[in-house]
């Protein structure tokens, strides 16, 4: 009987024991998120306690110590894409893009994308974490409105045309410098220029970046990102499609440019046929005297040769030229022409000198 009592008790300790273990491993599943964090290898963790509110920053990878705190976690390296998306029908372009503005009024919408590189060091995550919980806040506080500043700015510093033609390359150095760096400071000047459509001279007012004696520009005010040492790299335009007005005027530059090309070409053409029109007559004309200067020089030597007395065989060539040296001479003295080949005194003269 009290074998049977003391079974009952053990077997009953054993199923409370068995039940509080059962509950103890269900709080811990639930509650082992919170206890412990996993860190990956690209990302950036800061974990703040619970009970002081310290802020402890993770930069390795593994499981780090939680205690129940709240976390924020942060890609160490991200990208802001500002690509073409939807269509638009009241703006008449896709959406996503960011507007730019240059000196003469006219417009055009960047697409693009720049990455950003998170600081590893504790004290800027610290700074980081205690203005933006998240990769979306830094995206959009941080980098969204650096770059929409930087590249509605950097319209300012040339005109349309510029910005398709010479200067595109500067546009996209200003915008990147000026997204990781801070605005320039500038100064307005006034400039004519010849408008290319209507060929007339008209007034603008362009900004000038300021330089130091150094000759590093001034900045108006420095990159937030600097402060918080976020660093910008690969700034990567797709397309700057501009608005109608302008894309209108840059096919009638274009084509006025081919026109231009196509014009200086042909003169260039034109010169170079002259110059071999000139050359071939020239030679043309030595070509037609060799034979003149043969004729009259042969003519000479045997009229020479019958007055100082040469020998019979001789005599029978020069005899009969006497007669052709007339002839030859008279050639010679109308404009070097040639002889005909209806004059048989000349043909026949021709005969006996080859």
């Amino acid at each position: 009987m009290r074998d049977d009592y003391s079974a009952r008790q053990l077997s009953g300790r054993r199923v409370f024991w068995g039940v509080c273990f059962g509950i103890f491993a269900f709080i811990f599943l639930i509650c082992t998120p919170m206890i412990f964090e996993s860190v990956d290898v690209d990302e950036v963790v800061v974990i703040q306690s619970p009970m002081s509110g310290e802020l402890a920053v993770y930069t390795t990878p593994g499981y780090k110590w939680q205690g129940f705190g709240s976390v924020y976690s942060f890609k160490k390296r991200g990208t802001f894409e500002f690509k073409a998306g939807s269509f638009d029908d009241k703006l008449g372009q896709a959406k996503g893009g960011i507007p730019i503005r240059f000196t003469e009024g006219g417009h055009a919408t960047l697409y693009g994308s720049i990455q950003y590189e998170m600081p590893l060091d504790d004290a800027s995550i610290k700074n980081i974490v205690s203005n933006y919980r998240s990769d979306e806040a830094i995206r959009r506080n941080l980098i969204e409105t650096a770059t929409n500043k930087s590249i509605y700015l950097s319209g300012t510093l040339m005109t349309s045309k510029e910005s398709y033609a010479e200067k595109r390359n500067d546009l996209f150095h200003y915008i990147a410098d000026q997204i990781q760096n801070g605005i320039y400071q500038t100064r307005q000047k006034r400039e004519w220029i010849k408008d290319p459509i209507t060929n007339q001279d008209k007034e603008i007012i362009t900004a000038e970046i300021m330089l130091d004696p150094a000759g590093v520009p001034l900045r108006q005010e420095l990159s937030v990102l600097n402060q918080f040492k976020i660093k910008t790299f690969a700034f990567t335009p797709d397309v700057m499609p501009y608005d109608s007005t302008v894309e209108t005027q840059i096919k009638q530059q274009q084509q006025l440019a081919m026109e231009v090309q196509t014009s200086i070409a042909t003169k260039a053409k034109a010169e170079q046929d002259a110059q071999t029109a000139a050359a071939q007559g020239q030679a043309d004309i030595v070509a037609h005297r060799k034979p003149q200067r043969i004729v009259v020089e042969a003519a000479n030597s045997a009229s020479t040769s019958g007055g100082s007395g040469k020998t019979s065989s001789e005599s029978t060539v020069t005899s009969p030229s006497k007669n052709h040296f007339s002839a030859a001479s008279l050639v010679y003295g109308s404009n070097m022409s040639l002889c005909r080949s209806s004059q048989p005194p000349c043909r026949s003269f021709t005969a006996q000198v080859s």
